[in-house]
């Protein structure tokens, strides 16, 4: 790849010398010198380009950890720790809790308990983030 785009902008640099000087010594070192320098800069650029990739990769990374972090999960899939703060919902409504709220009623149904009545159904959980630090 980076040969085929050496000889590219060669052709043109090729063009360019032979306009204002005849083949020989001189022109060979300066095709020579254009051609260290065409290549040069190719590399760089592929050098450059490959650091972006890796700052976009790393950011998409990034991007999918947190959309995975900050998503409903339904129950289906997996329950919360005992100790972790949720939110609770139903599709309906939503609770706030711990994972140790939930429990299976005789149908097999995961609920929590309500303020109401006898609890709410679950299909999914939002873990809660961590409170702030106090600055006291």
């Amino acid at each position: 790849m980076i040969i085929f785009e050496v000889e590219k902008y060669m052709q043109l640099v090729d063009e360019a010398i032979s306009r204002y000087i005849e083949k020989g010594a001189a022109w060979t070192d300066i095709y020579n010198r254009a051609y260290e320098a065409v290549l040069s800069a190719i590399r760089d650029k592929d050098v450059e380009i490959g650091r972006i990739t890796v700052l976009r990769d790393a950011a998409l990374n990034s991007l999918r950890a947190l959309k995975e972090a900050s998503r409903w999960i339904p129950v289906s899939e997996r329950l919360p720790d005992d100790d972790t703060p949720i939110l609770a919902t139903s599709g309906n409504s939503v609770v706030i809790g711990y994972g140790s709220w939930l429990y299976r009623n005789p149908e097999g149904e995961l609920r929590m308990p309500a303020r109401f009545g006898r609890g709410m159904s679950v299909t999914h959980w939002y873990s809660l983030p961590e409170a702030p630090e106090s600055e006291v």
